[in-house]
């Protein structure tokens, strides 16, 4: 509790609010299925994401380009994707 109360800002001396979120939402890892199936993607496609986005049965989830580009840097398959599309 002393650690919470320390990261906290009360709005005024008497609160205890914290205000900082505790949903426990954090930072989302990839499951081995996701990469393997991120990994046929590129072994197929390489670079092209645009062609990734329309294989029907690779991407079944139906992703769009920056879904999966946004995939793959979280796999650490990043380094396929073609920087190009990012600063668009």
């Amino acid at each position: 509790m002393i650690a919470l109360e320390r990261i906290s800002s009360p709005v005024n001396q008497s609160c205890n609010t914290l205000s900082v979120g505790l949903s426990g939402a954090g930072c989302r890892h990839s499951s081995v299925r996701e990469i393997s199936g991120l990994k046929k993607l590129v072994s197929v496609y390489g670079v092209d994401v645009e062609l990734m986005v329309k294989d029907r049965k690779l991407n079944a989830e139906q992703r769009t380009a920056g879904e999966l580009r946004r995939a793959l840097r979280r796999a650490g398959l990043d380094y396929v994707v073609d920087i190009r599309h990012e600063v668009a």
